[in-house]
């Protein structure tokens, strides 16, 4: 384990072999001792806790960002899945508690706050219900919260009263509530069920790779771009597991919890000028969109790479690494089929999906059906973030 004296210079030694964007800096907040039967306890000890530990954050994170030189673009809170909570409490408690929470990422200077989700258990539980019921009203009143809905399929296939449970919150949600919304297939939360807050560091690879391919002759770089990617993926990995680090230690100075770094991921195709990047990657390596014919084995090849590149580092942040394919490089025209074949094959979060009207629950309980079965197939976890097409 490194000392807070080693790691400094180890974390200098490695920024200056290339630029760092850190995508997201995430403190992760269990709230297991927040648990009461009585409505306002649990109401009033949520509050003060994310409250208390989020509020430490934007500076925390200001301090140690500026101190290295690096870029941070966002910093989110995320509560152990709120499920855990909700044992033994109506819909409507849940509803008055995600005002609160939404109060309480307000009052810290939180921008997003995740984790009003159920809980990631292979079936959904009595709480689960509960917390997915209150969904639609309690996004909707509550605009900095995003929630998960989990699913898994099962020994003998897809779990489809999961999923047609999970199309029945969808078509409920209206308007912009739904883009705070994740549909989750053999996902886990990232929160912790153990007690201990711990932050979580997730690397941008955009410019980093986008600068590389560039040296790449095209007649070489497929074969040698896979091998590349690996090593700059490691690199940031490496890099991103001693920010976690500082970030843990400075935020552990201002609170009675220990703060203990959490996992390390490295995404390609998530910065705000991801289709930019991803478009000059692609015509480097002698394609022509990020859509068109090879793109789907450009993106496989480097999604793969990059998740090996981590998991020299940190297996865990390894299965939230990858290449995550933007929405901009859909079309009107692209199809359902496409949109599913490339969130096959990349993982590096939700993937966008636009659907056309009606939403019905049938209609969205085939679409998940299909995602789910992919992720069943591959063996990879599927995360779908809908957008409405009016």
């Amino acid at each position: 384990m490194h000392t807070l004296h080693t790691v400094p210079d180890d974390l200098r030694h490695l920024l200056a072999m290339g630029p760092v964007e850190v995508n997201t800096l995430t403190l992760s907040i269990p709230l297991a001792d927040c648990a009461s039967r009585h409505r306002a306890t649990m109401q009033v000890r949520t509050y003060e806790k994310v409250r208390k530990l989020a509020g430490l954050l934007p500076a925390t994170a200001h301090h140690v960002t500026q101190r290295y030189g690096i870029v941070l673009r966002e910093v989110e809170a995320e509560i152990s899945p709120l499920a855990t909570l909700a044992a033994g409490h109506l819909p409507e408690t849940l509803v008055e508690l995600a005002r609160l929470l939404h109060q309480a990422a307000t009052d810290a200077g939180i921008e997003t706050l995740c984790g009003f989700s159920t809980g990631g258990a292979a079936s959904w539980t009595a709480a689960d219900r509960a917390l997915a019921a209150a969904m639609p009203v309690a996004l909707a009143a509550s605009p900095r919260l995003r929630g998960t809905l989990y699913c898994s399929s099962t020994a003998g296939g897809l779990d489809y009263d999961a999923i047609k449970r999970a199309a029945r919150v969808l078509a409920e949600i209206d308007g912009k509530a739904l883009e705070q919304v994740t549909v989750a297939c053999n996902a886990s939360p990232l929160a912790p069920h153990d007690g201990t807050p711990r932050v979580h560091v997730a690397l941008s690879a955009d410019a980093a790779l986008a600068r590389l391919v560039q040296l790449l002759p095209v007649s070489e770089s497929r074969g040698k771009l896979a091998a590349a990617t690996l090593q700059l993926a490691e690199r940031l990995a490496h890099a991103g597991r001693l920010l976690a680090t500082e970030y843990a230690a400075a935020l552990s100075r201002y609170t009675p919890y220990p703060v203990e770094p959490g996992e390390t991921s490295v995404v390609l195709g998530a910065s705000g000028e991801a289709f930019r990047y991803l478009t000059a990657i692609v015509r480097a390596a002698g394609g022509d969109t990020v859509t068109g014919p090879g793109a789907l084995a450009l993106f496989y090849t480097l999604d793969s790479a990059i998740r090996q590149g981590v998991a020299r580092v940190d297996r865990q942040g390894a299965a939230r690494s990858g290449a995550l394919m933007p929405s901009q490089a859909f079309s009107p025209e692209t199809t359902l089929l496409q949109s599913v074949a490339f969130q096959a094959v990349t993982n590096g979060g939700p993937g966008r999906f636009v659907l056309p009207p009606p939403w019905s629950v049938q209609a969205l309980s085939a679409f998940l059906a299909d995602l789910f079965a992919v992720s069943a197939a591959t063996g990879r976890s599927a995360r779908a973030q809908l957008v409405q097409r009016l």
